[in-house]
């Protein structure tokens, strides 16, 4: 695979692949809804948690390629993540939580903010 589009084509197929072998695990379209209930993914998510499983195992795969034993692989993935969003600028709306550019993970800010303070102590 040599640019992005050739990837995104490839990981859309491999999308289709595992779509179409669940399909037939589960006994059909027509199962699909309560199978996807069972395990907390909603429909409309469901092309986006197989993306995000293929996209996910073919990072590992790179990382082992390239050295990475199980114990590093996660750490190598977590910098290209982080040098990914630098590249492309990461903004995360606040009610989600605030982007840490170090560590590539959304944290969480308080709810309140500064609406709500400790009570003082007598």
């Amino acid at each position: 695979i040599t640019t992005e589009e050739d990837f995104k084509a490839a990981v859309k197929a491999e999308i289709d692949t595992q779509r179409a072998q669940i399909l037939t695990q589960i006994g059909g379209e027509k199962n699909l809804p309560k199978a996807l209930a069972g395990v907390e993914i909603a429909a409309a998510d469901f092309n986006l948690y197989l993306q995000t499983v293929i996209i996910s195992t073919k990072l590992q795969q790179s990382a082992a390629q390239a050295g990475a034993d199980q114990n590093t692989a996660g750490q190598a993935i977590q910098q290209l993540l982080v040098a990914k969003a630098a590249q492309d600028k990461v903004v995360v709306n606040a009610r989600y939580g605030k982007w840490d550019p170090t560590t590539g993970d959304i944290v969480d800010t308080e709810a309140a903010g500064a609406a709500v303070s400790p009570k003082a102590t007598p």
